[in-house]
């Protein structure tokens, strides 16, 4: 108790928030067949992770091959590797941080970004609520994987964009102080 840090002490890191990554591990003698990214910025491998069944989220992301990690995986005679998987909001936002001239204004720009977009959804609500009735309409009772793929449409048409502006405030807001 009553311990200080003084203005040089670090007391946390920022890490990059434009990709994931993702350790891999492939049976040995199928490892010569993976290529990882050199330093020329040749990508390497391409791969597809999937979420585990009753992982509770579900989904397909892509990425690349950074490197052959150089221990094998203790279970069994496993090569491991390490993938990249691209962000969306925030890897779009990241990659684009490092060229803003001014951070604050980018920042401030995203912010209204994020509240138009809000704003846009609150306003087409009505619609969206119009054309899903519509669709429960005439889909009721004999198409209820129509309706719910319906509704998961609407929903992301609604929320995507303002998630999509507000992925980039933290990328950009980063970015200044390392400047």
């Amino acid at each position: 108790m009553g311990s200080q840090v003084s203005a040089q002490t670090p007391v946390a890191e920022l890490i990059g928030t434009d990709a994931r990554w993702v350790r891999i591990a492939l049976p040995a003698g199928q490892a010569q067949w993976v290529t990882a990214a050199d330093d020329r910025g040749t990508p390497g491998s391409t791969v597809i992770v999937t979420s585990a069944p009753g992982a509770g989220l579900r989904g397909e992301w892509q990425g690349s091959i950074l490197r052959r990690l150089p221990d094998l995986d203790p279970g069994g005679l496993q090569a491991q590797f390490l993938a990249e998987i691209p962000a969306a909001g925030s890897g779009y936002w990241g990659h684009l941080s490092r060229r803003v001239e001014s951070p604050l204004r980018a920042y401030a720009l995203l912010e209204l970004g994020v509240v138009l977009a809000a704003l846009a959804g609150f306003l087409l609500t009505p619609a969206f609520a119009g054309l899903y009735g519509a669709l429960h309409d005439y889909w009721e009772g004999h198409r209820q994987g129509l309706l719910l793929g319906a509704k998961l449409l609407l929903a992301l048409v609604l929320l995507s964009p303002a998630a999509f502006f507000m992925g980039g405030t933290l990328p950009v807001m980063c970015s200044s102080p390392a400047r």
